[in-house]
């Protein structure tokens, strides 16, 4: 690495304030084949790159050494130096930059774990060497929370967690209601003409058909209305029907509520029905992660439930190894669906729908 620079644009300035500064700052040009990077290197990037040989200090930071002096000690020059970065060849530019950014994340990652890392301040600062530093350990930040949400030992603790609350009951040992209700998010309609698309919350469904066949109870109430920007046109209530008599369960024994969005919608216009209908005792049939927030709903909406809990994720404790701290799209997956049942339970409670 290589940097020039013109030398009469510079002296004059440095003689007049060779009191007031011990260092100076300049933008850097990077240069590639003799021409000039210009969208390269956050130009105008300024680095320290002159000073008074008695008074310049520097200290070890990330991959290289940082200048040790007073802000109000280094000056500012406006006059650009090009920086000859690939003097050495591609290759070694290559190999240098993959050490330092290596350097500069463990760097960050410290600094982290210090508690000084984190300059807010400096994402907005005019200097851009600070925007870029500031930015390095957000960015690191950000890489190890999502390496974290990533890992299947934490989805499985987080998952099991919110499913613990409601563990699974075998068929027999289920009690006899009047109804099974069954909520939506099992199930959807695309394309046209409308097909079935199940997703991996229909166990809910398959445990209404299961609770009819083993004369738990006597009608299925499902319920769910239409999402089209989520490409079903088809009241996901009368997908899941079409779904319980194929296994089984008699067309003139299955209910429909085809209007609701959300749980808090489920809840308050199968309490209609359930009124409507004279039920008194009433299966609730939905995912275990879920099941906390839609009980809540139903009592909010004045119907007590007997939960009946399928769509198991962690079926028990399982030996730790290795790849349960490597990042995996499937535990992100579960990680994100789980945060997103915490949310709605605070959102909920926030809109005191729903009690603590």
């Amino acid at each position: 690495m290589r940097f020039q620079t013109r030398a009469w644009s510079i002296t004059w300035p440095m003689v007049a304030a060779a009191g007031r500064y011990d260092a100076w700052r300049l933008p850097s040009k990077m240069m590639f084949m003799g021409r000039w990077l210009r969208y390269s290197g956050l130009y105008p990037s300024y680095q320290v790159r002159l000073g008074h040989r008695d008074r310049f200090r520097f200290k070890k930071v990330g991959h290289g050494q940082r200048e040790d002096l007073a802000p109000e000690r280094v000056g500012t020059l406006t006059e650009p130096y090009r920086h000859y970065s690939f003097s050495k060849g591609l290759s070694d530019w290559v190999d240098k930059h993959n050490r330092y950014a290596s350097a500069e994340a463990r760097e960050a990652v410290r600094l982290l774990a210090t508690g000084g890392g984190l300059d807010w301040a400096g994402l907005l600062a005019r200097e851009p060497t600070r925007r870029r530093r500031a930015a390095g350990v957000v960015i690191a930040l950000q890489w190890v929370v999502l390496w974290v949400c990533a890992m299947p030992w934490l989805n499985q603790r987080l998952t099991g967690w919110l499913e613990a609350e409601y563990p699974p009951v075998a068929l027999e040992a289920t009690p006899v209601a009047e109804v099974a209700v069954v909520l939506g998010g099992a199930v959807g309609m695309v394309g046209d003409p409308p097909t079935e698309n199940l997703s991996g919350s229909s166990d809910r469904v398959l445990r209404a058909a299961r609770l009819y066949r083993a004369g738990k109870v006597d009608r299925v109430l499902a319920v769910g209305g239409s999402q089209p920007w989520l490409g079903n046109p088809v009241p996901e209530a009368e997908a899941m029907r079409d779904l319980l008599v194929e296994w089984g369960v008699p067309a003139e024994r299955v209910l429909t509520e085809t209007a609701s969005w959300n749980t808090w919608e489920n809840a308050r216009n199968a309490a209609a029905i359930i009124r409507a209908q004279g039920w008194t005792r009433v299966l609730l049939v939905t995912s275990a992660t879920h099941m906390r927030r839609a009980v809540a709903a139903f009592r909010a909406a004045g119907i007590e439930v007997i939960p009946s809990a399928t769509d198991y994720a962690v079926v028990g404790p399982q030996p730790l190894d290795v790849l349960d701290f490597m990042p995996d799209v499937a535990a992100l997956d579960g990680v994100s669906f789980a945060l997103r049942e915490l949310l709605g339970r605070a959102y909920y409670q926030l809109l005191a729908w729903v009690g603590g």
